[in-house]
């Protein structure tokens, strides 16, 4: 069945349109990863999951008899999930065009990871009924290149929007972990050198499952401070803070810390990485839409700091940075953006740095080769030179991290709410002189010198 045009409002009206033709290019789809701690909150969500549960061919364990109370609750709930996600990607204001879903079985023992609703197997079983019946398409996982997506049909597309439901319908359970610790993927022999991105993106959509790689640590104070921290800026920004796109509500924000690891074995540290992902639909959105962001009823200002890790690079080697664009480099002034993602990899690969990744590739002019943007970047900064090809990106984002959180601890103390973005952050606008004072105490704290500011400016169509 032809899968539909996803519609980016922020209530679903009919009709739907479809264009099966999109599927033929799947790499291009733009996928949100299944969450399986959503659910239907909305009244008219919930009714809409129930009719779809009922008409359902669940396979029952034994013939003439009618399943168990539990396995029915959990199949329902799946149902219940699978919406959920659904009208969470049709509504994204991140515009997303399916759902990536991890459908193979996870570890033998149970992980403070997993979701206890339902498995692995009721969700594959649940998505494959749905199929059948005619609400899912169902694409499947490509290894090393994307997970399994799904897709609503024309037919559950117009369920939903007959329904009229929009993203306040949509909740969350409780429960799901806050901070996760996950082991450094090895460089596989046929995967292009300094291809990190998987690294440096937590939501990366691989087929390889996520608990292979999922380390099942032991809590330590460390740990319950960390998670507490993370339940503070949660919770004020879900209970404190009303958060706005385009006017409309978005899903409850559950903000979540990567931390690396780069053995299976303890003592576990939590010191590598630490950024903030998922959970926050700004974290994805295009700086196109950011003026469509809201906070208690005011426009944002996006502030951030300029140029972080050159210059926690250059504050390692004891040194001033120089004046202007740390980013400038002659003869790539128009590529700003991949000039970042090259320089992001100078700092997280371990060795010499030969090859562009292949993402980035695509955005450079063809002239420059990797070796020769090295010898660039080496001639403008020799003081840092020494650390490109150093593995040192893991410990520039934990510190990095760590201070976004200590602001954000700081501007919720104050009744600020913020949306963290890595190296910056969006407040109400009548907040951002405060924010940015924040901003450079906390870096003065922890670095011993004041790093510099920026607002950028909001992108709004004339």
């Amino acid at each position: 069945m032809a899968a539909p045009a996803v519609n980016h409002g922020h209530r679903l009206k009919g009709p739907v349109s479809h264009q099966a033709e999109h599927l033929a290019d799947v790499d291009e789809l733009a996928a949100l990863h299944f969450d399986p701690w959503l659910t239907c909150k909305g009244e008219a969500l919930r009714q809409l999951a129930d009719e779809v549960f009922e008409g359902l061919p669940f396979p029952s364990p034994m013939r003439r008899k009618a399943p168990r109370v539990d396995v029915t609750n959990r199949r329902r709930r799946c149902v219940h999930g699978i919406l959920a996600n659904v009208v969470s990607m049709m509504l994204s204001p991140a515009s997303h065009d399916a759902l990536a879903t991890p459908l193979r079985n996870p570890t033998a023992s149970r992980t403070r990871y997993e979701y206890s609703g339902y498995s692995i197997q009721v969700l594959a079983a649940t998505i494959k009924a749905m199929r059948v019946v005619g609400y899912l398409v169902v694409i499947k996982g490509a290894q090393h290149r994307h997970r399994t997506r799904i897709l609503p049909t024309r037919t559950l597309s117009e369920m939903l929007a007959v329904a009229r439901v929009g993203l306040e319908d949509v909740g969350r359970e409780a429960g799901e972990e806050t901070i996760i610790l996950r082991l450094k993927r090895p460089e596989r022999p046929s995967q292009p050198q300094d291809e990190q991105a998987e690294e440096l993106d937590a939501d990366d959509d691989k087929s390889e499952p996520d608990a292979l790689r999922f380390i099942d640590y032991t809590d330590t104070p460390e740990t319950l401070k960390l998670r507490q921290q993370m339940e503070t800026i949660n919770d004020a920004l879900n209970q404190l803070a009303d958060v706005r796109f385009d006017g409309k509500p978005i899903l409850p924000i559950h903000l979540v810390r990567f931390f690396t690891a780069m053995d299976v074995e303890p003592p576990h540290g939590f010191d590598l990485h630490g950024r903030l992902y998922r959970g926050g639909f700004w974290l994805t959105l295009s700086e196109k839409k950011r003026h469509l962001i809201t906070i208690n009823g005011e426009q944002v200002a996006d502030l951030d700091y300029s140029s972080m890790f050159f210059r926690l690079a250059y504050i390692k080697q004891g040194v001033t940075p120089p004046e202007g664009d740390l980013y400038a480099i002659e003869g790539l002034e128009a590529y700003r953006p991949a000039v970042k993602q090259l320089v992001a990899s100078l700092f997280s690969k371990s060795g010499d740095v030969q090859r562009m990744p292949r993402k980035v590739r695509k955005l450079m002019p063809p002239e420059w080769t990797m070796p020769r943007f090295v010898e660039a970047m080496t001639a403008k900064h020799p003081a840092i030179a020494p650390l490109f090809g150093a593995g040192m990106w893991f410990k520039f984002a934990h510190t990095e991290s760590t201070i976004m959180v200590d602001i954000l601890l700081r501007l919720t103390a104050m009744g600020i709410p913020a949306l963290p973005m890595h190296d910056g952050l969006m407040v109400g606008m009548s907040y951002k002189a405060e924010a940015a004072r924040i901003m450079r105490e906390v870096s003065r704290s922890h670095l011993g010198v004041e790093l510099p500011v920026s607002e950028k400016q909001l992108i709004v169509p004339t």
